[in-house]
């Protein structure tokens, strides 16, 4: 399967890796109990290199299969490094991590077993990103130590969003399997 998406080596798919591997230093940001001046600036890079690797793309067309692969998995991979981070400072509950991690495995498990089934890599839906930028406010919410009401309030708002896209998901695979029997 990975040998028919085509060129890996693009700016795009660097910028989403890129992604994946700054998560790392926010973390440990986060984990040693860094300055806020520290973390939340490379969070805010972190996260915008999901907006940067798409918009590299279609300026210079450089859409590959790779990058439907390579920016969903960047951007599961960068909020659960994060959120496990925040989760083990206190910062962010046990159910959420939980609930996105869960999230996630299913649909790279599903996308995994879509791709296969019908030869192609789908792109992500809408409102899978808005559940991901949700979940990228949450991270920076916490970061920030937001608490009360308003944490609350990303923490389910991100949940909801989350819970709808993998219901929209599923629905996608459900049909899609259907259509390739």
């Amino acid at each position: 399967m990975f040998g028919q998406l085509g060129t890996f080596w693009t700016w795009p798919n660097v910028v989403s890796l890129a992604r994946m591997v700054l998560a790392v230093p926010v973390a440990v940001l986060i984990l040693s109990d860094a300055s806020l001046w520290a973390t939340a600036p490379l969070l805010v890079v972190c996260g915008a290199t999901d907006w940067l690797d798409g918009w590299v793309a279609r300026q210079t067309d450089t859409l590959t299969e790779w990058g439907r692969v390579l920016d969903p998995l960047a951007d599961k991979v960068a909020v659960l490094i994060i959120g496990l981070a925040l989760l083990l400072v206190g910062r962010l509950p046990l159910w959420w991590v939980l609930l996105i991690g869960a999230r996630d495995l299913a649909i790279v498990i599903g996308g995994t077993l879509m791709a296969r089934g019908t030869g192609e890599v789908h792109a992500s839906l809408w409102l899978g990103k808005a559940a991901v930028t949700a979940a990228g406010v949450t991270l920076l919410a916490a970061v920030l130590r937001t608490g009360g009401l308003v944490m609350e309030l990303f923490l389910w708002i991100t949940a909801v969003l989350m819970m709808l896209s993998l219901a929209q998901y599923v629905r996608r695979f459900y049909l899609l399997h259907t259509q390739h029997r």
